[in-house]
């Protein structure tokens, strides 16, 4: 794991901050607060659109030699080389944008958003630049559909975007961020605060290995939605150093790491995002990861002082570690029961209990609750002083002893 076992405790995460939320009767209940305050197929183009696209696909074609290899060596080749290159490419920075789509026969009732993390820039004349997203995708089946795409560039502010837009469950959902329609005539959406947005035609796609590379021709660039045109102060969202996860999860903690991260997005579910990802690349150790927890707590307090109610909580935070440990060893001994017959080796994303943040707070959804806490701890025990500076024991119930009590 590379944070906690290279960078060690600097490379902390909180479980930190709560908005106030509605219960089952629609009341607004106060957050619950400790640490940093909170537990807080395109349509057919000209022949020249075609040529180029055809002349920047040629680079993916095999080479005679590379044929002439048994298929044993090219495999064996081919898995050393996609190592080395993957841990190569986790040192280069690259930009992070959303690539949005839509069926233009009924662009309101079919569009999506795509965080990708590969796009590049291919030609200037005519202006070309692609992007790669792995298939099979919901997103891909739709780009076939369509003619046209929307590269959003994302600033430094929009980590929301980033993490929404990497995970299937809300890939469909615009609504969370301000946009419009394109009234070009795309009906494209158009995500508001980018550094720009590309509207672009689709040229052409070409399949390379388990991914789509998608070769659009720039139509129009509308420049800084949502902020002064041309703000030279914008800086765009990079991704880089990633391990095993998702180019949402990545940038999220990068940003809590350097306390860029909005406070107010440090909400119950941030909270439990992030206690997600240390446990799941930590084998579920709670006690590995909480002194790395209780640290990034503390620094991003300083740097959020001024926002700040109540200091840290170790009863609230070892809780919710200890309940979410659970509840990853329940997905990871179902993996490894689900491969055993066969004798196959768990895939990255079943190491990492099902691979997606949102699958798996439906599979637990009561951990998305600050309130479950309550079932087991009376509030003066669990906002005591005692229950602040060490764990204790709840008063009310014992603490849980099964998954089946998280569902």
């Amino acid at each position: 794991m590379r944070r906690i076992a290279t960078r060690g405790a600097s490379a902390a995460r909180s479980l930190t901050g709560h908005q106030a939320q509605r219960n089952v009767s629609g009341t607004v209940v106060p957050a619950a607060r400790f640490g940093t305050g909170l537990w807080h197929a395109p349509s057919r183009a000209t022949a020249t659109r075609a040529a180029a696209a055809t002349a920047a696909a040629s680079a993916f074609a095999p080479t005679p030699a590379g044929l002439a290899l048994t298929s044993g060596r090219v495999r064996s080749l081919s898995s050393k080389v996609g190592d080395s290159l993957r841990s190569l490419m986790r040192k280069v920075p690259q930009p992070v944008v959303v690539v949005t789509v839509c069926d233009t026969a009924k662009p309101e009732a079919s569009t999506r958003g795509l965080t990708c993390s590969s796009f590049t820039s291919v030609s200037m004349d005519p202006p070309i630049v692609s992007f790669a997203i792995r298939t099979p995708s919901s997103t891909s089946a739709l780009l076939h559909k369509s003619s046209v795409f929307a590269v959003h560039l994302l600033s430094k502010q929009q980590i929301a975007h980033s993490v929404a837009f990497s995970s299937p469950k809300t890939q469909a959902d615009l609504s969370p961020f301000s946009h419009h329609l394109d009234d070009g005539g795309t009906g494209l959406p158009i995500l508001h605060g980018c550094l720009s947005v590309l509207i672009c035609h689709a040229e052409h796609s070409v399949q390379v290995g388990d991914h789509e590379v998608w070769f659009g021709r720039i139509e129009r660039i509308v420049h800084g939605l949502g902020s002064s045109r041309g703000d030279s102060k914008m800086e765009p969202l990079l991704y880089y150093e990633s391990t095993y996860r998702s180019i949402g999860d990545e940038v999220f903690m990068d940003a809590f790491e350097q306390a860029t991260l909005s406070f107010d997005e440090w909400t119950h579910r941030s909270h439990l995002r992030m206690a997600w990802i240390y446990l799941s690349e930590a084998g579920a150790n709670v006690d590995k990861v909480f002194p790395v927890v209780k640290e990034g707590i503390m620094r991003f307090n300083a740097a959020n002082q001024e926002r700040v109610r109540t200091g840290f909580n170790e009863t609230i935070t070892q809780f919710f570690l200890r309940m979410t440990a659970m509840a990853i060893e329940a997905d990871l001994q179902a993996a490894a029961a689900s491969t055993a017959p066969t004798g196959k080796e768990p895939n990255r994303a079943s190491k990492k209990s099902g691979g997606d943040f949102l699958e798996f707070l439906a599979r637990y959804p009561l951990l998305d609750d600050f309130s479950f806490i309550s079932r087991f701890y009376s509030r003066d025990r669990l906002y005591s002083n005692e229950a602040k500076s060490a764990f204790i024991e709840p008063d009310l119930r014992e603490l849980p002893s099964s998954v089946n009590e998280l569902k």
